[in-house]
């Protein structure tokens, strides 16, 4: 076997390092290379979640607020006859306040709970329909926030006359101390 001359031995090497850099790209480079976009692309992934929840975290804090507000004004106040005493004291000063004349007022019944204390407050109203509508609407908004557990309208024998016979079952929740 000859030896081989300078121009071969160049080629031979050059050939040999061609080999080499093409098996450590195939084998080392590469994978290292689809390795690293697969940890950019998780952590983009991770990044985004990170940043939906710290805005969720921040907004939790203010539904906290709002939450704790509800609580206190749902939180009873007294003992079950002072919270009946002050829901009655309400409904007739707002029908006070539209000049609407209630001709039975009766407290109901508490009905207790685990978690809620349900006041009920049955009234009679004789008046015209309009009013009472515009009564229920003043009692089931802020700052009163009353339900309609029962509405009854009987006109009865009265035809022509403009006034209207209503039954309420009016009704608030409270969470217990």
């Amino acid at each position: 076997m000859r030896r081989f001359s300078r121009r071969e031995q160049k080629i031979v090497y050059f050939f040999l390092a061609t080999v080499l850099i093409a098996v450590v790209f195939t084998w080392c480079i590469k994978p290292l290379n689809s390795k690293l976009k697969n940890i950019k692309q998780k952590k983009h992934v991770l990044q985004r979640k990170i940043t939906k929840k710290t805005r969720a975290m921040r907004q939790s804090k203010s539904v906290d607020k709002n939450y704790e507000k509800y609580i206190n004004d749902l939180r009873q106040q007294g003992t079950n006859e002072e919270v009946m005493s002050k829901i009655v004291s309400e409904i007739e000063e707002v029908a006070g306040d539209i000049s609407l004349r209630i001709s039975e007022l009766k407290p109901m019944r508490v009905k207790k709970s685990d978690f809620i204390n349900q006041f009920s407050v049955s009234l009679t109203i004789d008046s015209n329909f309009e009013e009472v509508i515009e009564f229920i609407h003043i009692l089931q908004s802020k700052p009163h926030l009353f339900n309609v557990e029962e509405l009854k309208f009987n006109k009865g024998s009265r035809a022509k006359v403009k006034s209207i016979k209503s039954r309420l079952v009016l009704g608030k929740m409270f969470i217990p101390k």
